[in-house]
C-alpha cells in the first residue's frame, strides 16, 4: 500500500507529472507505430489503463482534447483512440 500511494503522490508532483506523462506517450507511440509497421494494422486504438495507469491514460488524452495546455508538443499521442477504458481507480476520485 505505501509503494502505491508514493507512485501516486511522485505522479501528481509537478516535478515528476510531465517526465511521467512524456515517457508514457512516447511509449504508446513507439507501440501503436511498430505494431502498425509491423502488421499492417490500420483499424482504431482503445486504450485500457488499470489504478494508477488508468489516471495517467485519462490526463493524457484530457491533454489531447485540449482542455489543458500544461504539456509540451511531446506529450501529444500520434494516433486518435477510439475509446479508453479505465479499469479500477476511477479518475473522478482523483
Amino acid at each position: 500500500a505505501n509503494d502505491t500511494l508514493m507512485d501516486v503522490l511522485y505522479f501528481m508532483s509537478p516535478e515528476h507529472h510531465d517526465i511521467i506523462v512524456d515517457i508514457v506517450v512516447n511509449e504508446m507511440n513507439f507501440v501503436v507505430n511498430r505494431f502498425r509497421r509491423l502488421t499492417g494494422f490500420q483499424g482504431e486504438i482503445s486504450l485500457v489503463g488499470h489504478s494508477l495507469g488508468s489516471i495517467i491514460t485519462w490526463d493524457i488524452l484530457d491533454n489531447q482534447r485540449g482542455f489543458r495546455a500544461s504539456l509540451q508538443q511531446s506529450g501529444r499521442l500520434e494516433f486518435k483512440d477510439k475509446t479508453s477504458s479505465p479499469l479500477s481507480t476511477p479518475p473522478m476520485v482523483v
